[in-house]
């Protein structure tokens, strides 16, 4: 786990820097990014196999192994009040909770002894164009995303997922009057090496367009670059 500028947890310091060959773990060993390994579950302990033993204990086997001190800490576990804390991690804008059945064995893969529960966002972006796609998706591969700055435009990034099949031709059909032949409208783009060349628009696929259209999105959080991540379209 790695904290941001906020103080809060984020998973997005495992972003390989852009262009660089090197591991996430030795771009982060270098970095001076604050981090922490929470382990939550125990398989084995001196050849003995754990796996057939409920994960409540499990975990008091972890519980006896892991340093009081140190980067390497204990995943705490709350019992018995998971909307409450579900609630919290709303409100202090984390992504989400694990919930586990504490009686369970381990079993790999996904099971019905877990359930991970997102906190996602919403907001509404104003589309500032298309990127073109491949196949049945030539016309719409994903909509250009920005956020109103003053007189222009800051992009945020771009959303190929969540359309249904009306939903494009309703799109294109709003879109094609908007759109702007040949030409960029002033919008501000993040830099091109440290937002990674898959995020920025290509001028050879992007068909740009006047700012007179919003959408919903659902996004987990705006990365360092203000680049929305994971975004999943919802409605016009």
């Amino acid at each position: 786990m790695f904290w941001g500028t906020t103080g809060a947890p984020t998973l997005v310091a495992l972003r390989i820097v852009p262009g660089s060959r090197a591991s996430p773990t030795s771009c982060l060993l270098r970095s001076n990014i604050q981090r922490r390994i929470f382990v939550f579950d125990l398989l084995e302990i001196d050849g003995h196999d754990l796996r057939g033993l409920p994960l409540e204990q499990r975990k008091q086997f972890l519980a006896r192994v892991i340093p009081a001190r140190g980067p390497v800490r204990f995943a705490e576990h709350i019992e018995q009040q998971g909307a409450e804390m579900f609630e919290q991690v709303r409100e202090m804008g984390l992504e989400g909770v694990m919930a586990k059945k504490a009686n369970a064995a381990y079993r790999g893969g996904r099971s019905d002894h877990w359930l991970k529960m997102r906190v996602d966002r919403t907001a509404d972006f104003v589309i500032a164009g298309r990127a073109l796609g491949k196949g049945s998706r030539g016309p719409l591969g994903a909509l250009l995303l920005a956020v109103q700055a003053g007189e222009g435009l800051v992009y945020v990034g771009r959303d190929g997922s969540g359309f249904r099949e009306r939903e494009i031709d309703e799109i294109l059909a709003l879109l094609g009057p908007l759109e702007i032949d040949g030409a960029v409208p002033p919008i501000e783009l993040p830099d091109r090496e440290s937002a990674g060349f898959s995020n920025l628009p290509n001028p050879a696929e992007t068909v740009w367009a006047k700012p007179e259209l919003c959408c919903e999105v659902r996004f987990k959080e705006l990365t360092r670059e203000r680049l929305l991540r994971h975004p999943v379209f919802l409605r016009m």
